[in-house]
């Protein structure tokens, strides 16, 4: 299998098994939830959501892990270009 065609299986399985809370998640007013970014490469989402909302998150059994936002410190600059690349999952070497 060519490394194009196991990110495409990657992306599929993260898709089919992120689809219902996202879908639930979706139908909340916005001011509750907010899905700000999906995942692939570690099946998981970015969300912007209030306490409850969160807390009842934690009961259900297709979500495995829930972490906070945190500050990631580097200890050299990367080029925008760069940066840029890697949020948008493309690997760009020097």
């Amino acid at each position: 299998m060519r490394p194009e065609e196991k990110c495409q299986v990657f992306k599929t399985i993260a898709k089919n098994s992120q689809r219902d809370v996202i879908q639930y998640l979706k139908r909340l007013p916005g001011e509750k939830a907010e899905v700000l970014k999906q995942f692939w490469i570690f099946n998981g989402f970015h969300l912007k959501a209030t306490r409850d909302v969160i807390e009842g998150l934690t009961l259900r059994d297709d979500i495995w892990f829930i972490s906070h936002n945190r500050v990631i410190k580097l200890d050299y600059q990367l080029g925008e270009g760069l940066v840029q690349g890697i949020l948008n999952g493309i690997s760009i070497l020097p």
